[in-house]
């Protein structure tokens, strides 16, 4: 799955985090319809996310924090349990779906075609 690093520091975000890493380092993350709702509600929310695991905190000058995570899978919001002091949520897992083999035979022909239109354009 996809690693990751970004910056957090709103209150809520970090207390989410700490819990996080006082448990089994899980998190749910998922985007925000509007960034500038600086307090955000379950509708301010996107329902589609991921499942990650905290691989990594560093604490950063002015209060914030810089996060690595792993991707797990990825997930879909089910309801909002708690919403303060961070949000606590049920989530579904959204199962990973495994190209058949044609659509294999597709990909393989697509990027062959592709070397071969790269090719073409060298010479």
């Amino acid at each position: 799955m996809l690693i990751l690093n970004f910056d957090i520091e709103r209150p809520k975000s970090i207390a989410a985090l700490d819990a996080a890493m006082e448990n089994d380092r899980q998190i749910f993350l998922l985007a925000q319809r509007d960034m500038e709702v600086d307090e955000p509600t379950e509708k301010d929310l996107y329902v589609i996310g991921a499942i990650c695991v905290v691989r990594q905190v560093l604490r950063i000058p002015g209060g914030g924090n810089r996060v690595l995570v792993e991707g797990i899978s990825r997930a879909k919001l089910e309801n909002v349990e708690q919403s303060a002091p961070y949000f606590i949520v049920n989530v579904s897992e959204i199962p990973e779906i495994k190209p058949t083999s044609s659509e294999e035979k597709a990909e393989a022909l697509v990027r062959r075609a592709r070397e071969l239109v790269a090719r073409y354009i060298e010479l």
